[in-house]
């Protein structure tokens, strides 16, 4: 007979000794009966171990016998933990010793945040489209931010915004890897957003090949699927009527944005697709640039009132371009060193630097063009920050196109130039220069071009006159050889 709180002892050989801790397959409080307890399969009887108090004895479970068979000198967990109950003298609580755990966790990925997009109310003007999102700060603190995405005007219904929104997606998601394919339209928006140059000029052209060209015909396309059919972007620039030169800056506008969707990994890093598109004839004009005589300059000049008479006096005699020139102030002209500095342009109405490094530059002034400007002050505009050519109007440079359309080209159709722009001036201050016979790299560097090459194949061409001269002497040399007199023929025998 056991006493009646006696729990039964299994037949284990490293449990002999009666001072040790009692062992059962349950848990087992003072006064109540030992009722065996199922263990859900593939659960440890470890991870049921329930806390010890002062009136919980000590109780260690044991190991199914269908566990891990044990190594040499290896010992029991259960029999270390029963010989430190005896050590210990303990009849109570015992602490159990901490087990460290190696579990591994994987990586956590982080999610794609796509933000939500409400429509917002406003007081004064249309509603607007806000997209709300939440930005990370350092500690792992998030942060909630909003951002415009645009009006209800430019983007009638949500789903318009949704794919408006989409590039500012990409921005706020550049950590994340994209499981989708971006398409081209979303890529087209990014690039606007983030890597549009910030020179007027160039962002206005560049957003004219990109809503003009481009996104219309492109914008639904895949990235993957369109990089891996080059040839349809070839077929189609071989079909548009624009000129070569048109055509070459679209390819050149794609190899842009597929060099920038790699670097925001938007696609694999592979070979530029766009490379493979070819463009014929882009070195070909589709109209010759026309060029002035000394002549018709002269009787142009006088139909063309001030101040623009005086612009086109500088377009000629220095070559500049007209931005160059709308952008000039009276602190660039040093009347006494006679130099003229070139640095900013303006471009309808925009204020910016001018085309290259290299065409910022100083330009050598001869002492009648420094007359001529010195004439043009005493009647100059005054304005704040000093233009040679403020509309008195506005003290603001003027508008170049408007110039050309209203006074330069009538003057031209009248006397029969035909269409002649500010560009007219440029290229026939090249062909001046190759009459003077200036060397081609003194050339370059009055033209301020970046690359020789621009300024001996695109400016200027010889005149008809200066053609005729250099063909008449060949002739000559040709269909009327030179009898040589007779000294000359003494000196030939002689020297023979």
């Amino acid at each position: 007979m056991r006493p009646p709180n006696e729990t039964a002892t299994p037949n284990n050989p490293h449990d002999a000794s009666p001072n040790k801790p009692q062992v059962n397959s349950s848990f087992v409080s003072p006064g109540s009966k030992p009722e065996p307890r199922r263990l859900r399969q593939g659960t440890s009887p470890l991870t049921r171990f329930a806390p010890l108090t002062r009136d919980r004895p000590f109780a260690v479970p044991v190991q199914p016998a269908a566990t891990k068979r044990k190594k040499k000198n290896e010992v029991s967990p259960t029999i270390e933990l029963a010989n430190v109950a005896s050590s210990a003298g303990h009849s109570g609580t015992i602490m159990l010793p901490s087990v460290p755990q190696t579990r591994r966790f994987p990586l956590k990925r982080k999610r794609y945040q796509a933000g939500s997009l409400h429509r917002k109310k406003r007081n004064r003007g249309s509603d607007v489209w806000v997209l709300r999102y939440r930005e990370s700060r350092q500690g792992g603190a998030q942060a909630h931010r909003s951002i415009i995405i645009g009006t209800v005007d430019e983007y009638p219904t949500k789903a318009k915004a949704q794919k408006a929104a989409e590039a500012l997606r990409l921005t706020l998601n550049s950590d994340y890897k994209p499981a989708s394919v971006s398409t081209i339209a979303t890529l087209v928006d990014r690039y606007i957003l983030e890597a549009m140059p910030e020179r007027y000029s160039t962002t206005k052209s560049y957003t004219s090949y990109l809503n003009g060209f481009i996104k219309p015909k492109w914008g639904d396309y895949d990235l993957v699927t369109l990089g891996q059919n080059p040839f349809w972007v070839e077929k189609w620039l071989r079909a548009l009527p624009n000129a070569p030169k048109t055509k070459a800056h679209i390819k050149g506008l794609m190899h842009r944005l597929y060099e920038y969707a790699m670097k925001w990994r938007m696609m694999s890093i592979q070979r530029n697709p766009m490379q493979l598109v070819e463009v014929k004839g882009v070195s070909r004009r589709m109209r010759k640039p026309k060029v002035l005589t000394v002549r018709q300059y002269h009787l142009l000049l006088p139909l063309i009132p001030e101040p623009y008479r005086t612009m086109v006096v500088i377009a000629q005699c220095l070559g500049l371009r007209i931005s160059e020139i709308l952008g000039l102030q009276w602190r660039d002209v040093d009347f006494e060193s006679l130099v003229l500095r070139v640095e900013r342009g303006v471009v309808q109405g925009h204020v910016d630097r001018v085309k290259s490094e290299y065409s910022e530059d100083d330009v050598p002034l001869d002492p009648a063009i420094a007359d001529v400007l010195r004439h043009w002050q005493k009647d100059c505009p005054a304005s704040a920050e000093g233009w040679l050519f403020a509309n008195p109007a506005t003290h603001k440079p003027y508008h170049a196109s408007e110039i050309c359309k209203n006074y330069i080209r009538p003057a031209a159709e009248k006397l029969g130039l035909g269409k002649i722009g500010w560009h007219t001036f440029r290229h026939t201050y090249r062909t001046l220069l190759d009459e003077t016979g200036a060397p081609m790299k003194v050339q370059q560097e009055l033209m301020r071009h970046a690359n020789i090459q621009t300024t001996m194949n695109v400016y200027g061409s010889a005149m008809l006159e200066t053609k005729r001269t250099a063909n008449s002497k060949i002739v000559r040399m040709v269909l009327f050889p030179s009898i040589p007199r007779k000294n000359e023929k003494g000196r030939s025998s002689a020297a023979s």
